[in-house]
């Protein structure tokens, strides 16, 4: 449990502000322009920072199912 979580109210640490843009800088790093994740608050910001684009998964009509691969029987 975070200090966050805990009720702590104090300034925004550079840890906390590194977590928030982490998975936009790895993007960019990569040279992946877009980027799909549920976790809008974790991402947005960093995907902002670093000009990728986010798709939340809702935005496919599509049923959001866990799908298994075909089972292979020899």
């Amino acid at each position: 449990m975070t200090k966050r979580e805990r009720g702590w109210d104090g300034f925004e640490t550079r840890a906390e502000r590194n977590w928030n843009t982490w998975k936009g800088r790895a993007c960019r790093k990569a040279g992946i322009t877009v980027m799909i994740d549920d976790d809008v608050f974790a991402v947005q910001e960093g995907c902002e920072t670093y000009g990728i684009a986010f798709i939340h998964p809702m935005a496919f009509n599509e049923p959001m199912v866990a799908r298994r691969w075909p089972v292979l029987v020899l």
